[in-house]
């Protein structure tokens, strides 16, 4: 759980999933994005649930959206022996999707832009729509690189980091661990890098002393972190 204090001085406990963004702001979710399912899969492109929250947010149109779900059917319909995707290929697409109470949306437009249809007929559709390929450039390296996946589970506070080139560190310990509104001094804290080949543990269950004593394991070893006056520096080390 996580614990914020509102403006009137009320803590208010939250828990399940979020989204930690590289300014420090958490925002719940249901289901993670990009999703870890299709991570999971090796499946490296936008999944439907990730059409969900970039269609929740602003981030794409409905066009686009019936792009992503299109371009998911073809491929599951091409990993199948079937000739179309009926109700029993149906159910077990939307299950491997997620497509449950977390993602209403795309749960309908599935069933109404794929049921009953074959790879010919979705190839055909998909031509009508924005090209999947530029919407998938744009915005799965986004959701990789703009976003950490932040699960709680009991007392324990689980960060997956997937992107490259920029250092989630200073976002992780000083904005959230240490930011007091969040009342986490005392959780334990597991912080993992996310890839189509794995995980990749930097701490596990571990303490806000374990980390502060050896965060290098996910700081640039050019640096290192030090308290000035109470403000949180990093200053490069000499040698």
């Amino acid at each position: 759980m996580i614990t914020i204090r509102s403006a009137a001085g009320v803590q208010e406990t939250l828990s399940g999933s979020y989204l930690l963004d590289r300014d420090g702001k958490l925002t719940p979710v249901y289901l993670h994005v990009p999703s870890t399912k299709w991570v999971g899969r090796g499946k490296e492109f936008l999944a439907p649930i990730d059409a969900e929250f970039l269609l929740n947010t602003g981030r794409i149109t409905d066009d686009e959206a019936s792009a992503i779900i299109v371009a998911n059917g073809i491929d599951f319909l091409n990993e199948t022996d079937s000739a179309e995707l009926g109700i029993v290929e149906m159910t077990k697409f939307k299950y491997l999707a997620e497509l449950g109470r977390y993602a209403p949306k795309m749960r309908d437009l599935s069933m109404d832009l794929l049921l009953n249809q074959t790879l010919t007929e979705l190839e055909a559709l998909a031509s009508t729509l924005p090209s999947f390929d530029e919407i998938n450039s744009k915005w799965y390296d986004y959701l990789v690189q703009q976003f950490v996946k932040v699960a709680v589970y009991g007392n324990t506070i689980d960060f997956r980091i997937s992107s490259d080139g920029f250092d989630w560190n200073k976002v992780i310990i000083d904005k959230v661990i240490l930011n007091s509104s969040y009342g986490l001094k005392n959780k334990r804290f597991s912080i993992s890098r996310e890839s189509v080949n794995g995980y990749k543990t930097y701490f596990e269950n571990a303490t806000l002393d374990d980390i502060l004593n050896s965060d290098k394991a996910i700081l640039s070893s050019a640096k290192e972190r030090k308290v000035i006056n109470g403000k949180v520096q990093y200053t490069r080390l000499q040698g």
